[in-house]
């Protein structure tokens, strides 16, 4: 629909995870995601929040597992592709905080100020 109608579609990975079906494939998704953005020549906007339990997988967690998010992560930067990434998690700036700081912490992965970090190539 966003395609079709111009509309930039912000993706959300864990509704993504939450609700498989068989033709979604991230590799498919991702750059056409991208892509709709292009148009407005604003960053592509993306949601990250973790599932709150393997129970609770549809209810957002507290703060972000940074391991659950790391295959989405690593397709972006195959697409060298400014993000804007919205946290949604119950502890909100500090789970933010958190996430910055686990990220910073992997090999490749620089922090240039404030919550915005670059993977290197």
């Amino acid at each position: 629909v966003c395609e079709q109608e111009g509309i930039p579609f912000v993706f959300d990975y864990h509704h993504f995870y939450a609700n498989p079906t068989d033709d979604a494939d991230l590799d498919d998704i991702l750059p056409r995601m991208i892509k709709t953005w292009q148009r407005i020549g604003l960053k592509p906007k993306v949601h990250l929040s973790s599932p709150k339990s393997e129970s609770a997988v549809r209810s957002h967690a507290d703060y972000v597992d940074a391991n659950f998010i790391l295959p989405v992560l690593e397709r972006f930067r195959q697409w060298d592709t400014d993000i804007d990434f919205m946290i949604e998690a119950k502890e909100k700036d500090r789970a933010l905080l958190r996430l910055v700081e686990e990220l910073s912490a992997i090999r490749g992965v620089k922090r240039l100020a404030g919550g915005v970090l670059k993977w290197k190539a």
